[in-house]
C-alpha cells in the first residue's frame, strides 16, 4: 500500500501551503488512521493540493497515491474522489472557457511558461495534474458499480471534468442514472452531462436531458436537468420558474447532497443566474424579476441568502448590459417601477451581517450598481419621490 511514496522528493514539491513535507503523513493517516484522523486528514489534502482552487506540483504527485485509496472500498471514497475532482477540475475550466480540446490545451500548456497567476498555479502544472487524473479514471470507473450512491455519484461528477473521453463518457454516465434510482447519483449525472455538453469535444445532451424534464421525476431532478441543457426551450424555463416557486424543496435536496452542492442555497443561486441571462423579451423578463423577487423570502427563511440571487436580480434588470454602474446617477424618479419592486424586495431582506460587520461582498455589489450599501437607505432610494420632491427636481 503507498508504495513509492517516501520515493518523492515532497520537500522539493509545493502546495498551497508551501512545501509539501506534510502530504505522506496525511496520506499515510487516509491509508492506516482512524475515522477521525482520516478525515483530518482529508481536509488537510483539501486545503492543501488544491487550496482556493489552485493546482501545485505536490497536487500531480499525490494523485497516483489518492487515486489508489479511493480504490479502497470504504466510507473515505466519496471524499477522495471528490478531491481528484477538485485537482482536475481547474484545466477543465480553462479548456471550456478558452474552446480548446484537451490535446490543444495540454499541447499549449507544455510549450507555456512555469510562472504562477493570481491563484499560485500555471497552466503547466494544471494541465499535468489534469494528466495525472485521467491515468488513474480508467481504474476508478469500477465504482461506477457500486451500491453506494455517494461513490457512484463522485465518479459520476469526476467524469464530468474530461472531454476527450467524448462519448464514452456520456454513455457511461447514461447508464448509471439508469442503473440507480437514487436522487444523488442522478443529479451528479445530470450536472457531468451539462458540463460535458459546454466542451467543443462532446455532442451537447440536451436530447438526453430534455427526457429528464418529464413531470413525473423529483423536481431536483427536473431542475438539474434544466440547468444542464444548452438550448434555450419554453419547457426548460419552466421547470426552472417552478424551481424558484419551491426553492424550499431545492434547500433540502441540497442539504441531503452535501457532498455534491457545497451549501443549501447553491441551486437556487444557479437557477436565478440561468433565468436571468436568458435571452428574452421585456414580458420573461419581468416575469424572471417577479419570480426571484418572490423567491428571496423563502431564501432568506432559510438561511441561505447568498449575494448570488441579488446579482441575478440585478442581472435580468440590466437586461443584458453589465450591471457595474446599472444605477448609478439615476435619480429615485427616473425608476421604473420594475426597478423599484426589485429593489425593495432586496431591501427587505434587512443589513446582510457576518458575525457583527456588514458583509463585505454584498456592500461591495451594492456600491458596484451605484446602489447604497445599506438596507435602510437602500429601500429609501427605491421609494417614490412625493410630488413636492419631484417639482423641486424640476
Amino acid at each position: 500500500m503507498l508504495d513509492g511514496l517516501d520515493r518523492v522528493d515532497w520537500a522539493g514539491l509545493t502546495h498551497g501551503r508551501g512545501p509539501a513535507t506534510d502530504v505522506p503523513a496525511a496520506l499515510r493517516a487516509l491509508a492506516l488512521g482512524g475515522a477521525s484522523q482520516a478525515a483530518r486528514a482529508l481536509a488537510t489534502l483539501n486545503e492543501t493540493l488544491c487550496h482556493q482552487g489552485g493546482c501545485y506540483t505536490a497536487s500531480a504527485a499525490a494523485i497516483p497515491f489518492v487515486a489508489e485509496l479511493a480504490l479502497r472500498p470504504g466510507p473515505r471514497t466519496p471524499g477522495l474522489l471528490h478531491l481528484l475532482r477538485a485537482i482536475a477540475a481547474p484545466a477543465c475550466a480553462r479548456m471550456l472557457a478558452q474552446g480548446r480540446t484537451t490535446r490543444g490545451y495540454y499541447a499549449d500548456a507544455a510549450h507555456s511558461a512555469a510562472e504562477r497567476d493570481h491563484t499560485g498555479t500555471s497552466t503547466r502544472v494544471e494541465a499535468e495534474c489534469h494528466v495525472a487524473v485521467a491515468r488513474a479514471l480508467p481504474s476508478l470507473l469500477s465504482l461506477l458499480d457500486s451500491d453506494d450512491p455517494a461513490q457512484v455519484a463522485a465518479v459520476l461528477m469526476l467524469l464530468g471534468e474530461f472531454p476527450s473521453v467524448g462519448t464514452d463518457s456520456t454513455q457511461r454516465i447514461t447508464a448509471a442514472m439508469q442503473r440507480t434510482d437514487k436522487p444523488a447519483a442522478r443529479r451528479a449525472g445530470l450536472a457531468a452531462l451539462g458540463h460535458l455538453s459546454r466542451s467543443v469535444e462532446v455532442d451537447p445532451a440536451d436530447p438526453i436531458l430534455r427526457r429528464w424534464l418529464d413531470p413525473a421525476q423529483p423536481l431536483p431532478i427536473r431542475i438539474e436537468a434544466a440547468l444542464s441543457m444548452t438550448v434555450q426551450e419554453t419547457a426548460r424555463r419552466d421547470v426552472l420558474l417552478e424551481g424558484l416557486r419551491h426553492s424550499d424543496a431545492l434547500f433540502q435536496s441540497d442539504t441531503a447532497d452535501r457532498a455534491l452542492f457545497p451549501r443549501p442555497g447553491w441551486t437556487v443561486d444557479r437557477v436565478a443566474t440561468c433565468l436571468a441571462r436568458w435571452r428574452g423579451g421585456d414580458a420573461q423578463r419581468t416575469e424572471t424579476t417577479q419570480a426571484i423577487i418572490a423567491a428571496l423570502p423563502q431564501v432568506r427563511a432559510a438561511g441561505a441568502a447568498t449575494t448570488g440571487q441579488t446579482r441575478a436580480l440585478l442581472a435580468t434588470l440590466a437586461a443584458g448590459a453589465p450591471i457595474e454602474g446599472l444605477f448609478r446617477d439615476r435619480r429615485r424618479s427616473m425608476l421604473s417601477e420594475l426597478d423599484r419592486q426589485a429593489l425593495q424586495a432586496i431591501a427587505a431582506q434587512g443589513d446582510w451581517i457576518s458575525g457583527d460587520a456588514p458583509n463585505a461582498m454584498f456592500a461591495t455589489l451594492m456600491r458596484r450598481c451605484g446602489l447604497p450599501d445599506t438596507a435602510h437607505d437602500l429601500a429609501r432610494f427605491a421609494t417614490r419621490p412625493g410630488a413636492l420632491a419631484r417639482l423641486l427636481r424640476r
